[in-house]
């Protein structure tokens, strides 16, 4: 996830489950650009939204994780 902003802000990162249930939070300090590694090695595949609230403001967008075959 890679994030840009206009002015240094105090930003926040959710990632939820298709339940809405926080599986994970960051919180940046101060920030301009920012870079953001999504983990969800141990959460089963499937949709996951992607949250980051600044200023009073939110924005949400969905994220898949695909299932990992091992042969």
């Amino acid at each position: 996830l890679q994030l840009t902003f206009t002015k240094p802000t105090n930003a926040q990162v959710d990632i939820l489950n298709n339940l809405g249930q926080l599986i994970a939070h960051r919180e940046l300090e101060q920030v301009l650009q920012a870079s953001y590694d999504i983990q969800l090695g141990n959460q089963t595949a499937g949709l996951y939204f992607v949250r980051v609230t600044a200023d009073g403001q939110s924005v949400q967008r969905v994220w898949g994780k695909a299932l990992e075959y091992v042969c």
